[in-house]
């Protein structure tokens, strides 16, 4: 892995917990592991269809529960080999499995890939010009100890995909959708699934996805929110749900993705070499704990929960090496926790907080970042203390109005207002501290070396208070009144002379 012989301290014993754990089999007796470690004996029997095209296997029957053998002795002509470890048919059973059709798991089902129920490999079939599709809706899939790929069929091995996620690839998901009197819009739910689960624990999934709509790779859906958003009321009514546990995601056009997901615990996983994002839980995917994961090399963010994801807690992760922000909170994903990350060598900001409120991000650890943590597009009322910023390229600690639209009736006219950073280490730095366009912030008891200059423009009622500096800092303030309780005379010092508001 990138980076890791640079890690120490905490970070360096944090690596070697999640080694330690994310090294330990699940067993299937394990409390708070899986939720069902086999097929009950009194569950109603499994009927199977094909759609006419014989393209797609439906297994359907409420409370009904299926492994792939009993797919693979229930089904004329199932959809389903043997595989040996090289790619090629085999006569006997191998653990290994290769899904040729498409298998859809309807509403009640459950189908439980598990290593000790015959299931150590699921390869899906995968090529641009015939995509596959894993799904259950409304139902439930369990993966446990057991590795889940596309695969190239012709080449023998997973199905590499397009760097940029043009070409079709096999994907997986879990869809919810509930219909309701009340929603006639475009897009409103049409069909009565239910709920739906993916659980993968102690698991292997990559290789899966491309860019288009449900086809990310590892993707978790609830239907029905309108394309005018106007019932916003559905993710009360209806979520899709899933645990991820001591797992290695990785080459997946998305790592993961969810769209109205509730009370996920994902810990203890890598995260890594995305095509775009790592972790993205988006659209109103609420109450999340993303905790003691390892996230590195993925195209875009490497987490990011993005528009209306509440109370989402981001905490112990390492992260290193994403092409954008390490960590961000985008669009009105309110009350969450960042909390004790390493985040290191991404392409734009170790924190970013957009049009975010009521934040608290503390004992993080930024190091060799393009920015610090960023907080733009009216983030306010956010708490930002003890976090070490080391050795960033830009700025340690940016405040900015931003230029898109503002959504959130939250951020009024775009100005990050009523933010606290406090008892922050920046070292190393272009500019210390970058405020523009903000009101009613405060800076307390940060500690600056190595920092070249702050800048604070148009940024009236600032509190700057117990900061420590060294003896050559600067600091430019302009068109900006600062709170009476400031320390006027350091910053007349640092070669400033602002009014009091």
């Amino acid at each position: 892995m990138m980076g890791m012989t640079a890690w120490s301290g905490s970070a360096a014993a944090g690596l070697l917990l999640f080694l330690l754990l994310a090294g330990t089999r699940v067993q299937t007796g394990s409390a708070g592991s899986i939720r069902l470690t086999e097929c009950p004996a009194d569950a109603p029997e499994a009927t199977f269809s094909w759609t006419n095209d014989g393209d797609y296997l439906y297994v359907e029957g409420d409370g009904s529960c299926v492994t792939l053998p009993d797919i693979y002795n229930g089904v004329d002509n199932p959809p389903l080999t043997y595989h040996t470890v090289d790619g090629d048919e085999s006569d006997t059973e191998t653990g290994i499995w290769l899904l040729t059709k498409h298998l859809y798991m309807r509403p009640g089902t459950t189908l439980l890939l598990h290593d000790d129920l015959g299931c150590t490999e699921l390869r899906i079939a995968s090529s641009s010009t015939n995509a596959l599709h894993l799904n259950t809706f409304g139902g439930y899939i369990s993966i446990l100890n057991t590795k889940v790929t596309s695969w190239s069929v012709s080449n023998k091995e997973p199905d590499a995909g397009a760097y940029d996620g043009s070409n079709p690839r096999s994907y997986m998901s879990a869809v919810s959708e509930m219909t309701h009197p009340s929603d006639t819009c475009d897009g409103a739910a049409d069909d009565d699934a239910g709920e739906a689960r993916l659980d993968i624990i102690n698991s292997d999934v990559g290789y899966l996805g491309y860019q288009a709509a449900e086809s990310y790779g590892l993707t978790y859906k609830v239907r029905g929110y309108c394309t005018d958003e106007s019932n916003p009321e559905v993710f009360d009514r209806v979520n899709v749900r899933g645990d991820i546990r001591f797992s290695d995601i990785h080459h997946n056009w998305f790592g993961q993705y969810s769209y109205g997901h509730q009370d996920g615990l994902w810990e203890y996983n890598t995260m890594r070499n995305s095509g775009y994002y790592g972790f993205d839980p988006h659209d109103d995917s609420d109450n999340l704990r993303i905790h003691n994961n390892i996230v590195y090399e993925n195209g875009n963010h490497g987490i990011i929960a993005s528009k209306r994801c509440n109370d989402v807690s981001i905490q112990n992760n390492v992260v290193f090496d994403n092409a954008l922000h390490g960590i961000m909170l985008h669009r009105s994903s309110d009350n969450g926790i960042i909390r004790n990350n390493t985040v290191t060598g991404s392409g734009s900001a170790c924190i970013a907080i957009f049009e975010s409120f009521g934040i608290e991000i503390s004992d993080n650890v930024c190091t060799d970042n393009e920015e610090g943590i960023r907080l733009s597009m009216g983030s306010s009322y956010n708490k930002i203390f003890d976090n070490q910023v080391i050795d960033t390229a830009g700025r340690s600690l940016w405040l900015y109005l931003g230029s898109d639209e503002i959504i959130a009736s939250a951020a009024t006219d775009g100005m990050c207002t009523g933010n606290l950073f406090q008892n922050n280490y920046l070292d190393g730095a272009s500019i210390g501290v970058k405020f523009s366009e903000t009101r009613d912030n405060m800076l307390i008891g940060n500690t600056m070396v190595g920092v070249e200059e702050s800048l604070i423009d148009d940024s009236d009622g600032l509190l700057w208070s117990d900061n420590e500096v060294e003896d050559d800092f600067e600091i430019g303030i302009e068109t900006t009144c600062l709170s009476s309780e400031s320390d006027f005379d350091q910053i007349s010092a640092g070669g400033s002379n602002p009014s009091e508001c």
